[in-house]
């Protein structure tokens, strides 16, 4: 495989050759980390069908529409944090019992939330 090196990749390289890089202390699981992302990563997505209430399909779009992404993929999200131990529980939160409605401002091309 013959390709060219940027500069720093470059670096990287000639100093291995030297022998100036030492291995981390925890290679091994960052390695095996490495790898589980990779497959995770590469693994094809499952569509499923999942019923929600209206309320919280609603505050699901509402929240993704703030993010600025479909909302299939925060909840996907949310589900992938979830069951990979990454959402924590913050307490007690309020909830809202309609959610907020994107409107275009009259004067601008801007959008704000009622």
């Amino acid at each position: 495989m013959n390709y060219e090196l940027d500069d720093e990749e470059q670096e990287i390289l000639e100093a291995f050759r030297r022998g100036e890089l030492k291995r981390m202390p925890n290679a091994d699981e960052e390695i095996a980390l490495a790898k589980l992302t990779a497959r995770n990563t590469l693994k094809k997505s499952r569509r499923v069908t999942l019923r929600v209430t209206e309320h919280d399909f609603d505050m699901a779009h509402t929240r993704a529409m703030e993010e600025g992404i479909p909302y299939q993929t925060l909840l996907s999200s949310i589900i992938h944090k979830y069951l990979s131990g990454r959402l924590t529980d913050l307490g007690p939160s309020v909830v809202r019992e309609t959610p907020r409605k994107l409107e275009k401002d009259d004067d601008s091309a801007s959008f704000r939330y009622s």
